[in-house]
């Protein structure tokens, strides 16, 4: 289940429109609502790996955020505050940077064997770090791992 991270709301004033435009972040994809003429409601959902850039347009009190997708529509939230748009800006960055950054595994570079082994050994050190696992118990499997490489 997504996480709520923010949500914002742009003025209806500045918008020229009676309902306000919403823009929900969550930590998948980022939702964006507009209502117009009482009954049509605007809904665009993106996901973080079709964002190509972020856009903060600042003003003396209110900025515009427009999000640049690689699909046909773009979303443009007007007058969010300063404040709110730039917490906005910077948690879309890191999570475009997160998820265009993702290093990839390359086949034929390693072998399956190293790679397992890799996540294995992994897996030991978050066990560790969380208490799960004490330091003696880490080094027995971790050595166990390296034999049987």
């Amino acid at each position: 289940m997504p996480t709520l991270l923010l949500k914002l709301g742009g003025n209806k004033y500045v918008n020229h429109t009676m309902f306000r435009p919403h823009l929900y972040i969550y930590d998948d994809y980022i939702i964006y609502k507009k209502r117009s003429k009482f009954v049509k409601l605007e809904e665009i959902t993106v996901s973080y790996n079709h964002i190509v850039q972020v856009y903060l347009h600042q003003g003396i009190v209110f900025a515009t955020i427009e999000i640049m997708n690689s699909g046909a529509d773009n979303v443009k939230v007007k007058g969010v505050w300063k404040k709110t748009a730039k917490k906005a800006k910077k948690i879309i960055d890191k999570k475009i940077h997160h998820v265009h950054h993702i290093p990839t595994e390359t086949f034929g570079l390693k072998s399956t064997g190293v790679a397992k082994m890799e996540k294995s050994i992994a897996r030991l050190n978050e066990l560790l770090e969380s208490g799960r696992i004490s330091q003696r118990e880490y080094n027995k499997k971790r050595s166990e791992l390296l034999k049987q490489m």
